[in-house]
């Protein structure tokens, strides 16, 4: 059986946050490297 959307929301959830944080750190430090 498949499982409930929530359950899938609530494993993909913390995914996705910490990709976001992870590319946001990126950008920043590409952004503030001293060229």
């Amino acid at each position: 059986d498949t499982p409930s959307t929530g359950t899938v929301m609530l494993a993909v959830l913390p995914l996705l946050v910490g990709l976001q944080m992870f590319l946001a750190a990126f950008v920043m430090d590409v952004v503030n490297e001293p060229r």
